[in-house]
């Protein structure tokens, strides 16, 4: 019997009137860097984590750049603040993909840059209930961002 992979997939979304995007999905985040196993089951992780976050941003229209994005991650444990990047990466360049066209006119490449000096990017992590992992795209507008009503 194979093992399940955690991605059960969308929990919630909304588009705010300002126009910030929030969108929440369950699934398991790893430290990539602490995890020891074989590179194709990395891999594999990686492949599943980009396309469930591909087709949860697929559901929205895409903002004017800039925008501040940040991803959180939901889950009973904390991880270390410099694993918390890494363990993005998968997200984080999904992400960059979907924001921006493809490699500045490199027809070849299949992800954006995601050190477009039009996105920052900001990491956070929260305490979730027992066997809760999901992890919450934020994506803020330059003239939204860090406004309070």
């Amino acid at each position: 019997m194979a093992k399940s992979t955690g991605w059960i997939g969308l929990e919630m979304g909304r588009v705010g009137d300002d126009g910030e995007i929030v969108v929440t999905f369950l699934c398991k985040i790893v430290s990539e860097a602490n995890v020891r196993s074989h590179w194709a089951a990395k891999a594999k992780r990686a492949k599943a984590l980009r396309e469930l976050t591909h087709a949860v941003l697929c559901a929205y229209s895409k903002p004017e750049l800039p925008v501040t994005v940040t991803l959180t991650r939901i889950a009973p444990r904390g991880m270390d603040d410099d694993n918390l990047g890494r363990a993005f990466k998968a997200v984080r360049d999904t992400v960059a993909s979907w924001l921006l066209p493809h490699n500045r006119g490199n027809q070849s490449a299949t992800w954006a840059d995601d050190d477009d000096p039009r996105i920052s990017w900001r990491y956070d992590q929260r305490k979730g209930k027992v066997r809760q992992h999901a992890v919450e795209i934020r994506i803020e507008t330059e003239a939204n961002d860090g406004q309070e009503s």
